[in-house]
């Protein structure tokens, strides 16, 4: 009796499905195509998407940080006479040069505005327009809005000696011989060497008064009433007040630092909005730059002033005139915001 041949037949079938499989139209085919084509897809997606994006980062204007912190400083180096302090009577209107006089009532520094670093402007030394911290004008093309954070004044004071007033022909000079003016008795002049003496010459007294405005508006002590050492005494343990000694005799130098923080800032009204209170703008977008700008609302300062260490002493009329040379140096750390667009684009 024959062999029937049914495994033939099913190895026949077999074959064929494994041969469509292989043409692709399986299901399993079907789905890891579907699969890879959303993937491709996506990547796609994102390749265009972080292209669109390093365009846009790649163009100047938004390459520009929103805020950056930077350093401004402003600087002042001056000769004066301390003609008011330390005089011999009768030759007050006596001038031996072009220096001026120390002011009276100080130089008044601005701490938190490099719009107007120098609020002092009744000294001929300073401007009677507002001057700006180096670098405010050129600042003003990539920002709006700055604020001060941060800030640190030096000042320093150096002995120049002094001026005699030996002239003869002149009523308000002392002669070298005889009197001194109409009147005045027999002349200093008489003893050189006693005027030469740097042990005649008296000390000056350097101090600083660091007050923000909560401060000024509820203190009742105020600069002029510190005239020498003696008054000092009477409110040296005052935050804010420091004094330092400088030396008879050319060459001697005193200094005194400042530092300035907005932290723990308050206003009147306890108002303890720094961005309020401490932001002041930069020059307009008008025109070069140049023009508009505007100090903090609320301004705080530092006052230095040079008085006689010993009110009462009587050496201090020895020398007529003594001369010191005043540096001024401004340290600003500055918060600029608000970028301008048209710094990228001005044409």
């Amino acid at each position: 009796m024959p062999k029937r041949k049914s495994k033939g037949v099913t190895g026949t079938r077999k074959s064929t499905s494994y041969g469509r499989r292989q043409q692709g139209n399986s299901r399993l085919k079907k789905q890891y195509a579907k699969v890879k084509r959303k993937q491709r897809v996506r990547l796609m997606r994102r390749t265009i998407k972080s292209a669109k994006s390093r365009a846009l980062n790649a163009m100047a204007v938004l390459r520009q940080p929103k805020t950056c912190v930077m350093r401004f400083q402003a600087q002042r180096c001056m000769s004066y006479t301390l003609a008011d302090q330390f005089k011999q009577p009768g030759v007050s209107l006596q001038t031996h040069d072009n220096n001026p006089i120390f002011p009276a009532t100080g130089i008044k520094i601005n701490l938190n505005s490099i719009y107007d670093p120098w609020a002092k402007k009744t000294d001929t030394y300073f401007p009677t327009a507002d001057e700006h911290a180096g670098g405010f004008d050129d600042i003003s093309h990539q920002y709006g809005q700055y604020r001060v954070i941060g800030a640190k004044v030096t000042f320093k004071v150096r002995r120049l000696g002094g001026s005699l007033p030996i002239q003869a022909g002149y009523a308000a000079s002392i002669e070298p011989t005889g009197g001194s003016g109409t009147g005045m008795g027999p002349s200093p002049a008489a003893n050189l060497g006693e005027m030469f003496d740097p042990s005649t010459m008296d000390p000056v007294l350097v101090t600083s008064i660091d007050r923000n405005a909560w401060q000024d508006a509820n203190s009742m002590i105020s600069e002029a009433q510190i005239g020498d050492y003696v008054s000092l005494q009477k409110f040296k343990h005052l935050p804010g007040i420091n004094w330092r000694e400088l030396k008879a005799g050319a060459a001697q130098k005193a200094s005194i630092v400042n530092k300035w923080s907005e932290r723990g800032l308050q206003a009147l009204g306890m108002n303890t909005d720094k961005a309020q209170i401490n932001g002041g703008l930069f020059h307009n977008e008008q025109g070069s730059w140049t023009s508009g700008g505007s100090n903090p609302s609320q301004l705080d300062h530092v006052t230095y002033n040079l008085k006689p260490f010993d009110g009462a002493s009587s050496y201090k009329t020895k020398y007529s005139q003594p001369r010191v040379l005043v540096t001024i140096d401004i340290d600003y750390l500055v918060k600029c915001s608000e970028p301008r667009f048209t710094y990228s684009n001005s044409a």
